[in-house]
């Protein structure tokens, strides 16, 4: 089996996403929350009722600069699961530590990559406006957005997809408040299980938390759309009013509006 993806993998995060679309494909029949500290998951039912230890690495060599090889304990099975493993690490860690309670499971091999469907005039890069309203979001203002890095909605997008790179602009009221760059957007169904809902609350509350967590509260807030992001910024000293910029130009029913790049730049000021 193999998913289908269209924007690359680039970190951890991405890692966690996958595995969480294959683990019954990789062996691993229930899904457990991951951890801040120690091992990701300390302890998981693996193939035959096995337990065992695992830790998700973007490549595998970060498993070992990041000290996890000292941390392994003898008789216990420890499985990095990576995009890459770049430095071939079961056989590394075998021959430099002399510990082979080590598997590896390279991800890359379960995943295509589809060809990018939405097209821009440069590079590609999608320019989008979302209405934010906080009444929706807990009363989180959105300048606590910058605290974390992942934003759920409920608008569609064309083949519910957004281009990496590219930016939003969140609107609230008029005015324009705060942008970001799109890292990556996933799509999420409703979890079932407790298991489910665990492994949601460490997407939800990664790599820091803004609310509270309860699976009340995840329910409640639940979106189905997902944007990971970077480079957020809180526009604080220069409001721009989006309806002045953009007399001709008004947001869907579902609070988002596709624009261009000139009308990006018009509406940061840039």
């Amino acid at each position: 089996m193999k998913i289908n993806l269209y924007g690359q993998i680039t970190d951890e995060m991405g890692v966690v996403s996958a595995f969480a679309k294959l683990h019954e494909e990789l062996g691993f029949p229930k899904l457990v929350p991951s951890k801040s500290r120690g091992f990701d998951i300390d302890d998981i039912e693996y193939k035959n009722g096995e337990r065992v230890t695992v830790e998700f690495e973007f490549t595998s060599d970060n498993f070992i600069n990041h000290g996890h090889v000292e941390q392994m304990k003898e008789g216990r099975h420890y499985i990095v699961i990576c995009y890459e493993d770049n430095c071939n690490i079961v056989k590394k860690v075998r021959e430099e530590y002399a510990k082979d309670n080590l598997s590896v499971i390279e991800l890359k091999k379960y995943i295509e990559y589809k060809e990018d469907v939405v097209k821009d005039e440069e590079h590609n890069i999608q320019y989008f406006v979302l209405s934010y309203n906080p009444a929706k979001a807990d009363k989180k203002t959105i300048d606590e957005f910058a605290k974390t890095n992942m934003y759920g909605l409920n608008s569609k997008f064309e083949n519910d997809y957004i281009v990496p790179g590219s930016k939003i602009l969140f609107k609230q009221g008029n005015y324009i408040v705060a942008e970001c760059s799109v890292v990556r957007y996933e799509q999420f169904d409703l979890p079932k299980t407790e298991n489910e809902w665990k492994l949601y609350k460490c997407l939800y509350q990664y790599p820091f938390g803004i609310f509270t967590g309860t699976q009340e509260d995840m329910e409640k807030y639940f979106n189905k759309g997902y944007i990971f992001y970077d480079e957020f910024h809180v526009f604080k000293e220069r409001l721009i009013s989006f309806k002045e910029t953009l007399p001709e130009r008004n947001m869907s029913y579902d609070g988002k509006i596709k624009i261009t790049k000139e009308e990006y730049n018009k509406l940061t000021g840039k």
